[in-house]
């Protein structure tokens, strides 16, 4: 059963009288318990499309398209119908805990702001579901870590207060941007483990540039390059057998397969290149990848590619 539903989707900002595309033509499904992992390089829209789904983009963002959650078209719900859904339906762990954490807000309070909201408990029975959070997050005292405030935790622990805050109120559907980015490998495997352990029985997004966190939470990879998907399939089989040259360079940059960078820079949003948008830094193009830009083609069951070499 489809969860979520992504159609078309198109995002731009307007910035000094100027239209900067940032997110063209997406589509993209999950599955009601699919775990699935959304990765490319810093820029490339993955994050806008996360902020998209949660309608949490600035004010000069256009938005096309659209985005059913069970069957509801989320951009065209008002203010009020939106905030029902988000905590209780939909809930997002955002990049950098120091900064979305509320620096004069106790931990308590701001765990317990949602539970209060969603689902009119009382303020005692928030702190014990609280409590109860912060146990399962390894929190050492919860009780007294009520009462703390962000600047007392370490980064680790901020990203775990930031995954019970999320799981407070036991969304369907998890979008998790970047959750061990800036964590030491300890913590990140701690983080990696709880993520695994709460997410077993809900539909899972991670957004990343981290292949071996995706590999290591998602059964699905989905790769966009420059605002677009380039491939997508079975997590195991992109990873270990890729078909898009942006795929392959990101597997040869890592530093288990000898840190071999792909060579040049992403395109900026709003200059995306005519032809195939990878194509000034691809080892393998053709006269006819400057010119024609390809489309995602299914090449295999659940396994999509968009590249010329595959027409």
């Amino acid at each position: 059963m489809q969860l979520l539903e992504i159609t078309g989707l198109q995002v731009s900002f307007i910035k000094d009288r100027e239209i900067i595309h940032v997110i063209d033509s997406v589509n993209l499904t999950l599955e009601a318990h699919e775990s699935c992992a959304l990765v490319g390089e810093s820029g490339c829209g993955k994050t806008v499309l996360g902020m998209a789904v949660m309608r949490l983009l600035p004010s000069n963002a256009q938005i096309e398209g659209s985005i059913r959650y069970r069957e509801t078209n989320l951009l065209e719900l008002n203010s009020h119908d939106m905030l029902q859904i988000l905590g209780k339906e939909i809930g997002m762990i955002p990049q950098n805990s120091a900064m979305v954490l509320n620096p004069v807000m106790t931990i308590g309070r701001q765990i317990t702001e949602s539970l209060v909201l969603h689902e009119g408990i009382s303020s005692k029975t928030a702190d014990e579901k609280a409590i109860y959070l912060l146990k399962r997050m390894d929190i050492p005292d919860p009780h007294y870590a009520l009462s703390q405030y962000p600047h007392e935790f370490s980064g680790g622990m901020r990203e775990r207060i930031l995954i019970a805050i999320v799981l407070a109120c036991e969304p369907t559907l998890i979008i998790a941007d970047e959750p061990t980015a800036g964590l030491d490998i300890l913590v990140r495997k701690q983080t990696i483990e709880l993520l695994m352990e709460h997410s077993r029985d809900k539909t899972f997004l991670l957004i990343t540039h981290d292949l071996g966190t995706a590999h290591e939470l998602c059964s699905r990879i989905v790769v966009m390059y420059a605002g677009e998907i380039v491939e997508s399939g079975n997590t195991r089989e992109v990873l270990s057998m890729p078909m898009h040259p942006y795929t392959q360079g990101l597997l040869t940059s890592h530093p288990s397969a000898g840190l071999h960078p792909i060579p040049g820079m992403s395109p900026n949003p709003g200059s995306f290149p005519e032809g195939c948008r990878f194509y000034t830094r691809c080892s393998s193009v053709q006269d006819l990848c400057t010119k024609e830009h390809p489309s995602l083609k299914e090449t295999g069951k659940m396994r999509k590619v968009r590249c010329l070499r595959y027409d």
